[in-house]
């Protein structure tokens, strides 16, 4: 049989740690800035952005498109530029339909990264074009071709996005704190009368 603060315990523990707050999902990188004009269109192939995260983590990311209609794109996480012999890794994937004019946004399951560490996004479709930044607006990256050319000047319009950290409300600690004095309370009171604690 379970002695009586235990539980006492279980309960004023697990009501203490119900005031836990999801993390959320907040943009970390945004080079959102009015676009420029058309960097290139998916019929020359995909195109690519380096950037740094300033999280630890990675859950999606985003593109502004140009041109008409609607298709689905394709945005690809890599640690490394995709080069035959860089040897890098595919480390999320996802495809969301997207129309010409608009934003189009990808998330994937949580992905642990390195902050302030350079990442790659890959992005392609069929024949919808990417919006450009030609003022170099982005220090954190640049831009790539298709043919993995570096463009130094070049950004594409892109945001990133990551889970904030969870962070207990600041009645967490204060109600574990609480439930604990009255379990200390009520087998001092058991004692005194003469009552068991393991009763």
């Amino acid at each position: 049989m379970k002695p009586q603060w235990f539980k006492l315990f279980v309960p004023a523990f697990a009501l203490a740690f119900t005031g836990t707050v999801p993390a959320a999902v907040v943009i970390d990188q945004d080079n959102t800035q009015f676009s420029d004009g058309i960097m290139s269109s998916f019929v020359n192939g995909s195109q690519l952005q380096s950037f740094q995260q300033a999280a630890g983590n990675i859950v999606g990311a985003g593109i502004l498109l140009e041109g008409s209609g609607s298709e689905s794109i394709t945005i690809n996480l890599y640690d490394l530029l995709p080069l035959p012999e860089s040897g890098a890794t595919l480390l999320a994937t996802g495809s969301a339909v997207g129309a010409g004019g608009s934003w189009v946004d990808v998330y994937w399951g949580e992905v642990s990264i390195s902050p302030d560490t350079t990442y790659y996004l890959e992005f392609s479709g069929s024949n919808l074009a990417t919006a450009a930044d030609l003022q170099n607006r982005y220090s954190r990256g640049i831009h790539y071709s298709s043919s993995l050319s570096g463009w130094p000047a070049y950004d594409l319009i892109f945001r990133t996005y990551a889970n904030d950290t969870v962070v207990p409300e600041p009645g967490t600690y204060v109600m574990f704190l609480a439930g604990m004095g009255m379990i200390g309370a009520i087998t001092r009171r058991r004692n005194l009368n003469g009552t068991s604690p393991a009763a």
